[in-house]
Parts: structure tokens; sequence; C-alpha cells
């Protein structure tokens, strides 16, 4: 009876591999669609934007010279720049400082256009953390002397950190509108489902109504040829139990809608924090939105 159970199991476990060496072999054949470049583009023509997220200023940043590789006109960090918020709002500044300080990041710097980015929670200083945060215009200060933003500034002089840039020229012209969902966001409501971290806040706001308004011109007169949205949380998808939009569905439906109204040319959201690579899209009528989710780093 043993033997004939082992045999079973080992004949199972045979299975199992050549399912799996199939399975690579089916997905080593699969050829995924490419934007393709419009015939006679050159090296001028293209705008070149990286983005990421979720990077331990204490481990090895030896990928920078590999993004540099590519030579971007722009990087765009989507937050969690730093792990800092064990070291409590003091401690921030200092640990910005190693991460710029750090020698392939300094030299990457050094050659790329434009650097702007948004933080997450860990740069925040509060794990998780929205609006109750009491040292949130301190972390604001922190993100922006960081991402060398000039002390006159717009985003300096009004609260939150959300900002909007333009890149290229012409009919070219791309704008980069990064998204504080951290300084006016409300409280997140405790987990219904099983393995889920977070609920439903039903009625909760992401952006608070200053954001949103500045969002809605933004959109509204954009004459851009692309839109590059950057939020720190994903905010399509909606069947994991960590933050994003979702668990704030009225905010999310309110986002959905704004940009069905306003309909800028070429919409990308991107986003971070969760630690994995992931492509999202939905339809909202005939109007297609995707996201790209770039995290982390480290």
């Amino acid at each position: 009876m043993l033997k004939t159970s082992l045999k079973i199991i080992f004949a199972l476990v045979l299975a199992f591999v050549a399912f799996l060496f199939w399975q690579a072999e089916v997905s080593n054949a699969v050829r995924p669609a490419v934007l393709q470049i419009e015939p006679g583009a050159t090296e001028a023509d293209i705008t070149t934007i990286a983005f990421g997220s979720c990077n331990r200023q204490s481990e090895a940043q030896d990928y920078w010279p590999v993004i540099g590789a590519h030579h971007p006109d722009a990087w765009l960090w989507l937050g969690d720049i730093i792990y800092a918020d064990r070291y409590g709002i003091d401690g921030l500044a200092g640990q910005y400082d190693i991460q710029k300080k750090a020698p392939a990041y300094a030299a990457f710097i050094d050659e790329t256009n434009y650097v702007y980015g948004i933080y997450d929670d860990h740069d925040y200083g509060m794990n998780d953390g929205g609006k109750e945060y009491e040292h949130k215009a301190a972390a604001k200060g922190h993100l922006l002397e960081f991402l060398d933003v000039p002390a006159d500034a717009t985003v300096r002089q009004r609260e939150g950190s959300y900002q909007s840039y333009l890149i290229g020229e012409g009919d070219r012209v791309v704008k980069i509108i990064l998204l504080d969902s951290r300084y006016f966001r409300d409280a997140v409501a405790p987990p219904t489902k099983k393995d889920h971290r977070y609920g439903q806040n039903k009625t909760g706001d992401i952006l608070g109504e200053a954001q949103w308004a500045w969002l809605e011109t933004e959109l509204h007169n954009s004459e851009a040829a692309a839109h590059v949205i950057a939020s720190s949380i994903q905010v399509l998808p909606e069947e994991h139990g960590f933050e994003k939009w979702a668990n704030f569905p009225t905010a999310r439906k309110r986002m959905l809608a704004l940009l069905n109204v306003t309909r800028p040319n070429l919409p990308l959201l991107i986003s971070g924090d969760r630690h994995i690579a992931e492509i999202s899209q939905v339809n909202i009528g005939d109007y297609p939105v995707y996201e790209m989710t770039s995290s982390g780093l480290t």
C-alpha cells in the first residue's frame, strides 16, 4: 500500500514538473504588444520618463546606472523614496540626506534633466498615514528640500505636496501631475474580508477639495499631448486587501468620472507602493484608462 501511494505521489510530482516546463515554454512564446514609434522618429523626438518607488536608503543603490543607461529625460519618484517612519520626524532629513548622497544616485540625478516626486507613507513619516498625521507639514518640507524644489514654487505656498510640470516642446509636451494621496486622506476602514488589511471607507476622500479643484483645472485647461498622472497608491486595481484608491470607492469613482469628463490626451496613471510591477486597464465607456505600477527599487 505504501509503495503504491509513493508511486502515485511521485507520478503527480513528475506531472506537475512537466506542467511547469510547459508553462515556461508557453510564456517564452508570448510576444506582448509594444508601442510602435512613428516612422522617421529620431531620438530627439522621443521623451523618456522613468519612474519607481519603494527604495530602502540603507541598501545598495547599484541599479541607478541601469536606469541611467536609458538616458531618461525625467525621473519620477512615486513615494517611499526612503523608509524613515521609524526614525520620527526629526530623523527624516538625515535619512533623505543618506539617499541624496549615495554616489550612484547622485551621479544619476546629475545626468537627468528633471527629477520630480511625491511621498508615500514611509517617507511621509507614518505607516499608512493620512491627514491625521501631526507632522505632515514638516514631512512636506523635507520632501521638497530633497527634491530641490525652489523656495518660490507654488507648491510651497499651499497645503499638500501636489505638483504639475511640463516636459517637452511644441506638439510633444507631456504634462506630469503628481497627486498627494496622504496629506488630505481620510481614515482607513477596518477589514471586512479575510487576509485584507483594510476595508472600504465608502464616503471617505483621498485628495481633499482644494486638490480636486486643482486637478480639474490641470486637466480641463491642458493642451499637452500626453498626461502622466502619478499616485503613490494604486488607482485602478480593486482586488487586493492593502492600500488602494478602491478602499475609498467614492473618491475612485470621482477620479474616473473626472477623467471621462475632461478626457485629457493620452492619460497614463502611474503608481508605486505594492512591491510589484503591474499594468491595469479599465474602460470608462469608450475611453480607456491605463495604469502602470512600478515597485520596488530595492
